[in-house]
């Protein structure tokens, strides 16, 4: 390590000699020369700019100084935005006297000024702040250096600091978090040969620390002073004088910590500095406030503990700590109540250093909230026989007169005495004691993160060794009333083994509102979807798998459901959670007037391509009610808004979802059948451009009935297959697509034979209609079917001469040259078109 140090310290200083004796005017390709091998050597982005980089002896005379500003580590690829290291100022000042002497090496003080350190890991493992680019170099055997005999130049940092620095490190596969703000650090020593000393002081205005999703530290406040003797020869570090506060709670370390060749060594004693009751309350969350320092207190506080052994692959050092308080007593003076005797008696213990040889034994832990007194123990031998107890009768209502709770309110009554013992090792848990009872009444819970609260009317848990039961539960959450019955097994094996928990309930409720538990945006996002035609931005947002080691089963039955803009009334069905998979079957409730058969699952194993699979049977469901309040209709079937009446369905969709749980409309795919009895069309475009071409005037606006028609979504589309349907008595035959796009291709016959519409088209049996553009602009073009052969010579008679007279102009047009081969084609072309589009208007006169 020494020999390490001294490599990199001394290219240090010859960069700096260098830029120091070659004139100024070459700053600028020096600082080339350094960007073009850190870009080289490093994966990550930093850019020197000359601008940022001055040298001086005037500054800081006789020292050479050098100033480095606004410095970046930024991250590439997957890194991207995320950057490793920002400085707004790196300062050094060093004796350039004492490098060309060689004797001792004087640094005057290097200083980092805002600097902020983000170490981001991702789940996959890989880590920001592993930069180095990969190299092929052959490596060459090391020659021996003056290390090995102990020579070699000194150094002296007479100061170094930091000031309002950040550190960020984000670990999920930990998963950790840290966040230390306001870091500010300083020290000096002389570093030797042999020995030197060194002594830092450092301070941290918040520091938060997160674990699995725990604040173990929350905004917290550091202040420690570390004193060493550090022999660099042995690796060997002697701890003087130190002491670590965090808040109010302070802790003393003596001892010495070795690092020889493998692995380490150590013999450390620790322990509070503060013998105060209150100096522990200081660390526990949400007791240090803005007012702890009113806080009264008594009782006495011992903590303490050592470290001593081997850490290697292959061992852990023995290890044991203690915590005991007796007496303990707080009262904050604006609230009436106080907490009084309070006893813990913690002990952790292990002797050689063989993990699973660890005791934890909590012999005694005991308080009472405003007279009213809670107890319990835990012992945990040798990593496997665990006990543990816990009694207690607790008005909750009287929690809030003893701690200052501004952003929750909670009142109600629970009454727990239960008792479990076991063995960690055994797998069936058959020798797994448990026995014991909760009752809880009138509970109300409010918080600022829970604001619909949740309440509990009555409810009593039973406790087995195989299951937690829950007799009777009544209560209610946010504006949604339960009643639950049922049970939860495996819930040691869930707890201790992470195995699977499974439960089975019983949920009923009268009014179950799921809109109170939506965000605003979501809420929002939801119901203008049956508005809008825009489809949610979810590109950075994305969905939450669910948990594999639960398996859920409750069988629901809930008066009214609210969900968005919708009410499902008579709600019925069974819900299940297994292997990370919800699934819905035999849902049965009223929606709309209409009454809903709903199976489906909903996958999310994959959270960036969720998956969906639902089938519907719908009975009497209102055309424009569905319109107006399922997007998936407007979207693939926009007629539905001008259809006065009902509809049956029977259907399966199935698809990806978005992050914000809309459907990918490009990745459904659905097939069904729908069954229309009777129905009236108010406002068909296409329907009404019809009437006025064929002058039928029953077609503008006209009754439908008789439609049982089949279909499916596939690649944004809607299908529908051909079927036959009664338009104002006229036997009509339609099949076609619709797009997501809005775009409509639809084939339509009419069959006029036997009825009184031929006396408007004499002669013609049937009539087809090729359909197109938009359905709020739709192109109609007409393709005549069959036409008695009177009528035909009709049509020729009365279109000969027009048609002669067309085609002649024409051709004078092209003799004379005014029109040229391609466009004489296409004007022919139109021509006739024209002609037989004029056949309706002629029948009319």
């Amino acid at each position: 390590m020494k020999k390490v140090f001294l490599i990199v310290f001394g290219l240090f200083c010859v960069v700096l000699l260098t830029l120091f004796i070659v004139p100024l005017l070459y700053k600028d390709k020096v600082v080339a020369m350094l960007q073009k091998e850190l870009d080289k050597q490093l994966t990550a982005k930093i850019e020197l700019k000359p601008e940022n980089i001055s040298l001086s002896l005037l500054r800081d005379f006789p020292s050479l100084s050098v100033l480095l500003e606004d410095f970046k580590i930024e991250g590439q690829d997957k890194f991207e935005g995320v950057n490793l290291l920002e400085i707004k100022t790196f300062a050094l000042g060093m004796d350039v006297m004492s490098v060309v002497s060689g004797d001792e090496i004087v640094i005057d003080h290097i200083i980092l000024e805002k600097p902020s350190v983000h170490v981001k890991v991702l789940e996959d493992g890989s880590a920001n702040y592993d930069i180095m680019a990969e190299t092929t170099d052959v490596p060459v055997e090391e020659t021996p250096t003056e290390e090995s005999t102990g020579s070699g130049p000194s150094i002296k940092i007479e100061k170094w600091s930091i000031s309002e620095g950040v550190v960020r490190y984000e670990d999920p596969t930990m998963p950790v978090e840290v966040l230390l703000t306001d870091l500010n650090h300083s020290g000096g020593g002389s570093f030797s040969d042999n020995i030197f000393s060194m002594l830092t002081k450092t301070t941290i205005d918040k520091s938060t620390i997160t674990f699995d999703g725990v604040s173990y530290f929350n905004e917290s406040s550091v202040d420690a002073n570390i004193n060493l003797d550090i022999d660099l020869d042995k690796m060997h570090m002697t701890f003087k004088e130190n002491y670590l506060k965090v808040n109010e709670f302070s802790i003393g370390a003596d001892g010495w910590f070795e690092m020889p060749e493998t692995g380490f060594e150590m013999d450390l004693r620790f322990g509070s500095k503060d013998n105060s009751f209150k100096s522990l309350l200081s660390i526990v969350p949400g007791m240090y406030k803005s007012d702890f320092k009113d806080l009264e207190t008594s009782g006495d506080l011992k903590f303490g503990g050592e470290v001593k052994g081997v850490m290697d692959d292959n061992n852990m050092p023995a290890f044991n700590f203690a915590l005991k308080v007796d007496n303990g007593y707080f009262h904050y003076p604006d609230l009436p109540s106080s907490v009084e005797k309070v006893f813990v008696d913690l002990k952790v213990d292990n002797k050689d250093g063989v993990p699973e040889h660890t005791d934890v034994d909590v012999n005694n832990f005991s308080l009472e909230v405003a007279k009213s007194p809670i107890k319990g123990s835990f012992h945990l031998k040798q990593l496997d026989a665990y006990s543990a107890m816990m009694q207690g009768a607790v008005d909750l209502a009287v929690i809030q007169t003893v701690f200052p709770m501004d952003s929750m309110s909670f009142s109600g009554n629970i009454d727990l005495d239960a008792k479990v013992d076991g063995y960690v090792s055994d797998e069936s848990f058959e020798k797994l004691k448990a026995s014991g009872k909760m009752e809880a009444s009138k509970i109300k819970f409010e918080s600022v993160d829970l604001p619909q609260g949740f309440g509990i009317e009555h409810a009593k848990i039973t406790l087995s060794p195989s299951q937690i039961k829950l007799e009777d539960y009544k209560g209610n959450v946010g504006k949604s009333d339960l009643t639950i019955t049922g049970f939860i097994d495996n819930y040691m094996g869930y707890a201790l083994k992470d195995e699977l928990l499974k439960s089975n309930l019983n949920v009923e409720s009268q009014v179950l509102d799921l809109n109170e538990w939506m965000s605003e945006e979501e809420t929002v996002a939801t119901e203008e979807e049956t508005t809008t035609e825009e489809v949610p931005d979810s590109l950075s947002m994305q969905v939450e798998a669910l948990p594999s080691n639960i398996s859920f089963v409750a069988t629901a039955k809930a008066k009214t459901v609210k969900y968005t803009n919708l009410d499902l009334e008579d709600f019925t069905g069974r819900i299940e959670l297994k292997d990370g998979v919800l699934s819905m079957k035999k849902l049965y409730f009223n929606l709309l007037g209409g009454a809903f058969q709903m199976d489906g699952k909903y996958d999310p194993r994959n959270t960036e391509k969720p998956l969906f699979d639902a089938s519907f049977k719908i009975k009497q469901l209102s055309f424009k009610k569905s319109y107006e309040s399922f997007v998936t209709v407007q979207k693939f079937s926009p007629i539905a808004k001008n259809i006065e009446g009902d509809f049956s369905a029977d259907m399966n969709i199935s698809g990806l979802l978005n992050g914000d749980y809309s459907p990918n409309y490009e990745s459904l795919f659905g097939k069904g059948g729908l069954q229309v009895v009777q129905a009236q069309l108010k406002g068909v475009k296409a329907l009404n451009s019809i009437s006025e071409l064929t002058n039928i005037k029953e077609l503008n606006d006209p009754s439908i009935k008789d439609i049982d028609a089949t279909g499916e979504i596939k690649n944004g589309k809607l299908y529908v297959d051909p079927f036959d349907v009664d338009v104002a008595g006229i036997k009509t035959n339609i099949s076609g697509t619709n797009s997501i796009e809005g775009d409509i291709d639809y084939n339509i016959q009419m069959n006029l034979e036997g009825t009184s519409y031929s006396q408007y088209l004499p002669g013609v049996s049937s009539v087809k209609f090729k359909v197109s553009g938009t359905y709020d602009n739709p192109k109609i073009k007409p393709e005549y079917g069959d036409i008695a052969s009177e009528v035909k010579k009709q049509i020729s008679d009365e279109t000969k001469k027009a048609t002669s007279d067309a085609l002649k102009d024409l051709q004078k047009q092209a003799a004379d040259g005014d029109i040229d081969k391609d466009s004489l084609e296409k004007n022919l072309k139109k021509t006739g078109e024209d002609l037989l589009n004029n056949l309706f208007k002629k029948k009319k006169k």
